[in-house]
C-alpha cells in the first residue's frame, strides 16, 4: 500500500510486534546531533508513555497566523521530521485509515492520532540539529489546511 509522506510512520508501526518497540522518526532534509538517538532514548525512559519530540506548534495559531508557535504547554502539532520517537503501543489500525485522508501530511497524522488515544506527548529541547528542508512551503500550506474532522481532535480547537 501507498503511505505517501507518511510512510516513515506507519510502516515501522506495522511491522513492529512488540508494542513497547521504540521507534525514533527522522528526515533525510536534517543532519542529528551525536547524542540525539541517546537522549530521545533517555526521555522516553523517564516519559514511558509519551511521544518524546524535538519541535512542534499549535495548530490553531499556525492554521490562523502562518507562524509556527513552539510552546510546550500548547503544541498539538509534532513536527516529525525534526526527530520523535514513538511506540507502536500508540497507535491502533485506525491511523492507515486516517492516512487515506492525510497521507502527505506526517505531522497531522501522527499528532490527530496521539490525541484521538490519549497519548502525551513531551518535548526535549534538543538544539544540535540542522535543517536542509527543501519541501517546507508545500508542507507547510498542506497543514494550514485542517480540516474540521481533524481540528475537533487537536487541543488548541477545543
Amino acid at each position: 500500500s501507498e503511505y505517501g509522506g507518511s510512510s516513515n510512520l506507519i510502516s515501522p508501526i506495522l511491522r513492529e510486534k512488540d508494542g513497547n518497540a521504540l521507534i525514533i522518526l527522522v528526515s533525510d532534509d536534517h543532519a542529528y546531533g551525536p547524542d540525539f538517538v541517546e537522549t530521545l532514548v533517555d526521555e522516553s525512559k523517564k516519559h514511558p508513555d509519551s511521544i518524546i519530540y524535538v519541535a512542534g506548534y499549535n495548530s490553531k495559531i499556525f492554521s490562523e497566523t502562518g507562524k509556527k508557535v513552539d510552546n510546550a504547554k500548547e503544541n498539538d502539532i509534532i513536527e516529525v521530521s525534526k526527530g520523535v520517537l514513538v511506540k507502536p503501543a500508540f497507535f491502533d489500525s485506525s491511523i492507515i485509515e486516517e492516512n487515506d485522508n492525510i497521507k502527505d501530511t506526517p505531522n497531522l497524522l501522527l499528532s490527530v492520532n496521539a490525541h484521538k488515544k490519549g497519548v502525551k506527548l513531551h518535548k526535549v529541547d534538543y538544539n544540535e540539529n540542522l535543517s536542509f528542508n527543501k519541501n517546507k512551503d508545500n508542507e507547510e500550506s498542506s497543514e494550514r489546511n485542517i480540516a474540521p474532522y481533524y481540528a475537533i481532535h487537536l487541543p488548541s480547537y477545543n
